[in-house]
């Protein structure tokens, strides 16, 4: 067999192995973790690739990164395949896989070692903290943003070889794509400078630096972008609540947590907790575990160049999600060494490839792997599966119990919900997620006033809309119509297409008999959805309602004309009860008591029949006699 084929059917067989390990993702489910807001609650990729969702994937938005190519995969992917979770799984497998065979191709030419580059690609392929990258549907921009570095490197490779405009622009290209997919890969032209050093062995020079000045401005116009994205929805962390002496103490934890893991993978969870307290001593070990690898890789740089290469590799990668600048409120990530775990995997394919004894070992190593894999990947069966887990694996873990909480509320066991809603703020008791979804757990229970107080908390520190429709909700079914019209108004201008919140809006408005009002906003909840059964049905209460009035109303005046005052004035309070705004009611009910000598209360009636129509001419000069009769003779 030909050299060529050989290599080829190696990256096919590297590609078939990772496949084989998270095909069955494909039965997965979606997890209520981020899901929701990248895919299948975010309209603008359950809609599909449209003109409009295209421009959307461009704008500044969250829900965290700027990250166009990957809301753009996401669009194709439901237009061609629908929003089933299925299909995005396998989506996800299969761009690993291939990020697999092209790892093995990239080290094989590096190193000229088929062994070396055979080992580190099954490391990267199998290795149980890549899981969460894969099935969760989340981090397509994990997938997508690792194949494109992969293909930089690779052009980057031809590119060293025939320096040439034509053979530049595929890297440009490369990391422009990588950096849309996820910009934490604005390492990217870093690297390429490290292999310069190695393999390439390209004399130094500012050259090697300027040449890459067009990436630095990629990758610069990326971090931009990215910055905007997460200042608008405020996720970089306040640093009153993340000092930079804890940022960097955890930072020095991290690095070598993620190094002790890839030796022995354990504990894994989607969420890590971000430490109350500074653990000094474990980050002083980790510090000197640290300095300790530089210091070898620094004394064997001129006889094993790549484990400088590697550590760079590694280090380098990982500090745009190291945490100096902290985005959101996790201590570390497994996702986050999808691609800075390839330096550690280039040294170890180094290392383990030279003996024969060695490799036996190496592929003992990855056999082993094998086995924690498979357990892994179950672990990403379905939000119950994942946070059941994530509660076993770590301590203290509030949003676990949280989302764990909320596998039980979706199957309406809302007493164990409660019990985890609870214990997430016995943890962390300013976690207003924890606190909106406990308020509308207690309203589900019918435990309305104990729920008003948990969905303030949450809609006064989150803000959100949902938080407002909670709260507004949970007023309405305690009886405070009022203050139910207040946050479902404020709800509505800021979501005015979402029927939920204009159909419950009218019932806060008909609780109050402001009939009108309560009618304009039934109608647009059928505009919105057409199908919304009970938006008919109360606008068609409400439609007898005013009818009643009115006849009360037309009673009234009856009466008055045939001289009987005391059945006048119940038909018109009648019609009032009806109907509150009905202006004439007031007006001619203010008519019969001034007639009845009673002008205070007459007056009153024609400033409540203003209220209403400030139009009203003869309520108005109605009230003019009203005041006049009240007012003593000089």
């Amino acid at each position: 067999m030909k050299p060529g084929a050989k290599t080829a059917l190696i990256a096919l067989s590297v590609a078939l192995f990772a496949f084989l390990f998270y095909a069955r993702t494909a039965g997965f489910d979606f997890v209520n973790y981020d899901d929701n807001n990248y895919f299948y609650e975010n309209p603008h990729v359950t809609q599909g690739l449209t003109a409009e969702n295209i421009r959307w994937a461009f704008e500044i938005h969250g829900p965290s990164m700027w990250v166009p190519l990957t809301w753009l995969s996401h669009q194709t992917a439901v237009t061609l395949f629908g929003t089933a979770p299925g299909p995005h799984h396998l989506i996800n497998t299969l761009l690993h896989a291939l990020n697999a065979a092209l790892l093995f191709l990239l080290l094989r030419r590096l190193t000229a070692r088929t062994a070396a580059g055979l080992i580190a690609a099954l490391l990267f392929a199998i290795h149980p903290m890549h899981v969460e990258s894969v099935a969760w549907v989340t981090e397509r921009k994990d997938v997508l943003a690792g194949c494109f570095w992969l293909l930089t490197l690779l052009a980057y490779d031809r590119y060293a070889q025939r320096p040439n405009w034509k053979t530049y622009l595929p890297v440009a290209l490369g990391t422009a794509l990588a950096v849309m997919a996820k910009p934490l890969a604005v390492t990217l032209p870093c690297v390429l400078l490290l292999l310069d050093f190695w393999p390439g062995r390209r004399p130094w020079s500012w050259r090697l630096v300027t040449e890459k000045l067009p990436l630095f401005l990629i990758v610069g116009f990326a971090s931009f972008m990215t910055v905007r994205c997460q200042l608008s929805i405020g996720a970089i962390g306040d640093s009153a609540v993340f000092p930079m002496v804890g940022r960097i103490a955890n930072a020095c934890i991290s690095y070598s947590t993620y190094l002790l893991r890839l030796l022995g993978p354990h504990h894994l969870a989607v969420f890590y907790p971000y430490p109350e307290t500074i653990h000094w001593v474990r980050a002083g070990l980790g510090l000197i575990l640290l300095l300790a690898i530089t210091a070898w890789v620094l004394i064997r740089r001129e006889k094993s160049p790549w484990a400088i290469v590697g550590w760079l590799w590694y280090l380098g990668a990982l500090f745009p999600m190291i945490g100096i600048v902290q985005a959101g409120s996790q201590a570390m990530a497994d996702r986050y060494m999808y691609v800075p775990a390839i330096g550690i995997y280039l040294i170890a394919g180094m290392v383990l490839s030279t003996t024969p004894l060695r490799r036996k070992g190496a592929f003992i190593f990855i056999g082993l792997l094998c086995l924690l894999n498979v357990r892994q990947v179950a672990v990403w069966k379905n939000s119950r599966t994942l946070f059941a887990h994530a509660l076993k694996a770590t301590e203290g873990n509030y949003l676990a119990h949280n989302n764990y909480g909320l596998t039980f509320r979706e199957e309406k066991n809302f007493a164990v919900a409660r019990e985890h809603f609870e214990a997430s703020l016995n943890i962390r008791p300013s976690y207003y997620e924890a606190r909106n979804n406990l308020g509308i757990t207690l309203a589900d229970l019918g435990e309305y006033h104990a729920a008003i107080p948990h969905l303030q908390f949450a809609a006064t520190n989150q803000g959100s809309i949902d938080a407002l429709y909670n709260l507004g909700t949970a007023y309405l079914n305690a009886g405070h119509a009022v203050a139910s019209e207040a946050c479902l108004r404020s709800a509505a201008e800021r979501d005015p297409q979402n029927a939920g919140i204009h159909y419950n809006l009218g019932y806060a408005l008909q609780e109050q008999k402001r009939w009108a009002e309560a009618s304009a906003a039934y109608e647009t909840t059928l505009r919105l959805r057409p199908d919304h059964h009970d938006a008919q049905q109360n606008l068609n209460y409400i439609s007898t309602q005013q009818s009643d009035a009115w006849r009360q109303y037309e009673a009234g005046n009856a009466f008055r004309e045939s001289g009987q005052s005391q059945p006048a004035e119940r038909a018109y309070r009648r019609a009032i009860e009806l109907n509150p705004g009905l202006a004439e009611a007031y007006n001619n009910l203010g008519v019969l008591l001034g007639q009845q000598g009673n002008h205070t209360e007459a007056l009153r009636c024609f400033e409540a029949a203003l209220t209403i129509a400030p139009e009203y001419r003869e309520a108005r000069t109605n009230s003019a006699r009203a005041s006049a009769a009240l007012t003593p003779a000089p």
